[in-house]
């Protein structure tokens, strides 16, 4: 009787042990991914798509390149909420033009996939700057897939106020523009236009990146007819996480010919998807949503009191379950009964 329940109980230390050690793998790791998009301009957004849900983001820093090899670059992490299955369809999109590779899903795999982009019909023109604020003779791409909305008020009064809502703000990124005019006007609009910049224009993102660039053009009230432009945007965490930018850093930059101007811009809130930011302009004309990366973690300074070792870190199995040593506690826990029931078997003989 004796023997049977002694081998119950090592049967049952065997199966929690097992089911405990199962429990600490996690079912679904995100995938990264990382190559060349030859053709695509800086600016531009790739996004992942599973089952026609968006599962990852990243926006191009330089031209024809996303993300890289080393692990202190940023890639498109797809599935990070843990909600796909090994083996699903993924599929690209861009935020301007079109990607015709599709891959299948690795949970926890670092993939390197180069995508097949195709850039829409084209009209290439010079400009000096959207909105009259700003000369020099620059390059502007302006794609037939380029979004674009334009907002209409009533009228505003001389030394009045009113404020232009746009709709496509998931596509734009700007939210409402209030303006505060010099003189009355009637119906007035404003334009804004995604735009893909090139040539030496473009801003150097050696020390971080560009979200948009965007041309607010005016119409009916001049740009020196206005006192005042208030300008709301929001900023995706996606695309702070694809490219390891600060939240903290956002600036709205106006371009002035071959340079960008800072803006006066501050984070007003945020939320599980959009950082939201507000940023105030003497006038209208072509902008960049930029931010800086996040600055390399500094080593705490030494202590001047009597340092302890270290105590070693406990390895994790995967990103969620029980700890390394758990598992070796329980397998010492049942080293231990079978010791004992060895011991047990041979005393009775």
């Amino acid at each position: 009787m004796k023997s049977i329940v002694t081998k119950v109980i090592l049967l049952m230390l065997i199966m929690v042990s097992l089911s405990l050690i199962v429990s600490a793998v996690p079912s679904t790791m995100p995938q990264a991914f990382y190559g060349t998009i030859s053709g695509a301009s800086a600016g531009i957004t790739i996004n992942a798509v599973v089952s026609s849900i968006n599962k990852g983001s990243f926006t191009l820093t330089e031209t024809g390149v996303y993300g890289c090899a080393a692990a202190s670059c940023g890639k498109l992490v797809v599935c990070s909420d843990e909600s796909c299955t090994s083996g699903d369809a993924i599929s690209f999109t861009a935020s301007s033009g079109s990607i015709s590779t599709t891959t299948t899903y690795a949970a926890g795999a670092t993939t390197e996939l180069n995508l097949a982009y195709t850039a829409p019909s084209s009209t290439t023109t010079s400009s000096g700057g959207g909105g009259g604020g700003g000369g020099g003779g620059t390059t502007t791409t302006t794609t037939a897939a380029a979004v674009k909305e334009t907002s209409v008020v009533s009228s505003i009064s001389a030394g009045g106020s009113a404020t232009f809502v746009f709709s496509k703000s998931a596509d734009l990124g700007i939210t409402q523009i209030t303006i505060t005019s010099k003189n009355s006007v009637a119906s007035p609009s404003i334009t804004v236009e995604e735009k893909t910049w090139t040539g030496t224009a473009a801003i150097d993102a050696s020390s971080g990146g560009v979200y948009k660039y965007l041309d607010i053009t005016p119409a009916v009230i001049t740009v020196g007819g206005i006192e005042k432009a208030v300008i709301n945007f929001k900023v995706p965490s996606s695309w702070f996480s694809s490219g390891n930018y600060d939240p903290q850093t956002v600036k709205l930059k106006k371009e002035a010919g071959s340079s960008w101007n800072s803006v006066t811009t501050k984070l007003t809130s945020s939320d599980s998807s959009y950082y939201y930011y507000e940023a105030e302009s003497a006038s209208l004309s072509v902008y960049a949503i930029t931010a800086e990366k996040k600055a390399a973690a500094q080593p705490p300074a030494p202590s001047e009191k009597e340092e302890k070792p270290a105590k070693p870190e406990i390895p994790f199995v995967g990103g969620k379950g029980i700890p390394f040593t758990g598992i070796i506690i329980i397998a010492v826990i049942l080293a231990i009964g079978v010791v004992a029931y060895l011991l047990y078997s041979k005393k009775k003989k």
